[in-house]
């Protein structure tokens, strides 16, 4: 719940400055429209309220639509694989930031998508049960999934 609370958070911050300066920022820079008038002009319609409204339950939605957690099963024990699980995250661009016995957890290597995800682009393995646990970003784990399956299976997409 921790977690959700935080990419919650960092999401509708997010949010919250785009649309600043969308709807307050550039009409004054353009125009000259001053905030008070945007505020009033947002304050009475309707319309511009729901919007603001669905934006906030997208905001809530977001972190149960973007991040998600995947059974992996793999032969033999994950000390057997580990170099091939190390392997193929270093081909996904992901470089091992934790490694405490129970758990890995690997950031990406480029800064940029590290703002871009505003620092939520971790991928995390639980070793400690059988299958592993694999959780992170939806879309990252479908590419973990696909690489893993390449190396430990010898599989080809």
């Amino acid at each position: 719940m921790k977690a959700y609370g935080r990419k919650f958070a960092k999401f509708l911050l997010f949010m919250i400055v785009v649309f600043f300066v969308l709807l307050f920022l550039l009409p004054w820079l353009t125009r000259g429209v001053t905030f008070d008038q945007t505020f009033a002009v947002i304050a009475g319609n309707p319309r511009m309220r729901m919007i603001l409204g669905l934006l906030f339950i997208y905001a809530l939605l977001y972190p149960l639509i973007n991040y998600s957690k995947k059974d992996r099963y793999i032969t033999g024990s994950f000390e057997d694989n580990r170099s091939a699980i190390e392997e193929s995250m270093q081909v996904l661009g992901y470089v091992k930031e934790v490694d405490d016995g129970s758990r890995l957890l690997f950031r990406r290597r480029s800064r940029f998508s590290r703002f871009m995800m505003l620092g939520e682009d971790g991928v995390e393995i639980d070793i400690r049960s059988k299958p592993i646990i694999i959780r992170g970003p939806r879309r990252d784990l479908k590419r973990v999934d696909i690489v893993l399956d390449e190396k430990l299976l010898g599989k080809k997409a």
